[in-house]
């Protein structure tokens, strides 16, 4: 039971991507259709015009789906951070989906199919769809979870063998904003440990005489690149940050993302999948 409530907490990756979020929606209302079309559960069979009448349920799967996918994460964006994105929070998303499913089903069973339908009543229609989701929906979370995590654990230890860092530069680093030309932070190449971009700021972390630091200025992330395109240890890893490597201590993964363990900070640095292979490569 504890290991149950252990694997629960594990990190999880969030749907993010419209072009996923449309291949999900579409793709279980079709298969909703056609499961119910070709095995015709329920009293299907004995239903006049079952073609037409069964493709409702699959346009309420599609309704439902769509809503929760694109629509609800706008409404409550607090809960939906994929930083924060675990099992049980999956579960209970899933659960919530297949409860939106159960009514809809109801409703439209009792109104368009009133009279040539089985008349199941909400809680049966509640206890349909939860009995024939659920248990594949752990299955499926449980083996999705680990195979993503074995596959971002092994990127992460090909990656740490991987690692190698050229001898730092001795050339002073200056970096300037883009609009107030008087706000210029000067760094020792060792001293930039990472930056983060946060819309059209760049917080620049850094460490001073055995002291951290930091320095928030007007900048964008790609211009703070082309300041620094002449310090080989210096790379992006996301589209929102970019470290020193010569501070890499460790490359680690979960079933959510890979993330990297930097000298001097204890923040965990996102690693982009496209990226990773790229920023960890020896620079010839």
């Amino acid at each position: 039971m504890k290991q149950f409530f252990t694997w629960l907490n594990r990190p999880y990756p969030l749907i993010e991507q419209r072009s996923s979020k449309w291949l999900l929606v579409l793709g279980f209302a079709l298969f909703t259709y056609l499961f119910l079309l070709l095995y015709q559960p329920f009293g299907a069979a004995k239903i006049p015009g079952k073609t037409w009448y069964l493709s409702g349920f699959g346009l309420s799967v599609f309704v439902i789906l769509a809503f929760n996918y694109f629509l609800l994460p706008q409404m409550i964006p607090s809960w939906f951070k994929a930083e924060s994105w675990q099992v049980k929070k999956e579960i209970v998303y899933v659960s919530w989906c297949f409860l939106g499913i159960a009514v809809l089903n109801y409703l439209y069973n009792s109104t368009v199919g009133r009279d040539i339908a089985p008349p199941f009543g909400i809680l049966e229609f509640v206890g349909i769809t939860l009995s024939v989701g659920i248990f594949p929906l752990l299955v499926l979370l449980y083996f999705n979870e680990r195979r993503l995590s074995a596959n971002n654990q092994q990127l992460a230890r090909s990656l740490n063998q991987k690692a190698k860092v050229k001898p730092l530069p001795v050339r002073m680093i200056t970096i300037q904003a883009e609009t107030n030309k008087d706000a210029i932070l000067n760094l020792q190449p060792e001293e930039l440990v990472y930056a983060v971009a946060e819309s059209n700021y760049v917080t620049i972390q850094f460490q001073r005489n055995g002291e951290p630091g930091r320095c928030l200025l007007r900048l964008s992330l790609k211009s703070l690149l082309k300041q620094l395109a002449n310090h080989d240890s210096i790379e992006r890893c996301h589209r929102s940050y970019l470290i020193n490597r010569v501070h890499l201590l460790a490359v680690e993964g979960n079933a959510r993302s890979l993330y990297l363990k930097l000298r001097y900070t204890n923040a965990l640095i996102p690693v982009s999948r496209s990226l990773a292979h790229n920023f960890l490569s020896v620079k010839k």
